[in-house]
């Protein structure tokens, strides 16, 4: 089993109910728009794979610890749902578990929680600085005594 997964429709509807995802995929659509759950897993994939870059070594391709899965659920969860113009969707339960899957990210950017070890890590190498050449120099015009009691 992987330690990186991509979350898919098939997670999404551990944390929403199946009616729900049904709205947000065919009612909260304008005209030209297409299935905004693609395009929510990918900005939460991101968002989660920034937090963690700050203190583990990220994975190939657009995957996340599996540890950090429900917490990535419930930010796409609140993702979609805040595309409806219906309030009672963000019940007090919700909105607590959004906020602790934040908190749970920020613990991993501060590396208060590791996640698990990458399966194909990202290698990145730091370019060297370019040598800084001097092209002219030029003698200045003025001095301590010339501009003294000015």
């Amino acid at each position: 089993m992987s330690n990186w997964i991509t979350p898919t429709q098939a997670d999404v509807l551990t944390v929403m109910a199946g009616a729900e995802l049904d709205a947000v995929r065919s009612q909260a659509l304008a005209d030209g728009q297409t299935d905004p759950l693609p395009g929510a897993i990918s900005e939460i994939v991101q968002l989660v794979r920034g937090f963690v870059a700050a203190s583990a070594t990220l994975s190939s391709g657009e995957t996340i610890p599996r540890k950090l899965l429900g917490a990535s659920l419930n930010l796409i969860r609140d993702r979609l749902l805040s595309r409806l113009p219906i309030q009672d969707l963000s019940n007090p339960d919700r909105t607590a578990q959004t906020k602790a899957a934040y908190d749970l990210l920020k613990m991993v950017r501060q590396g208060d929680l590791q996640v698990d070890t990458a399966d194909d890590p990202i290698t990145t190498e730091t370019a060297s600085p370019a040598p800084v050449e001097l092209a002219s120099s030029s003698r200045s015009h003025f001095s301590r005594n010339s501009l003294n009691g000015l």
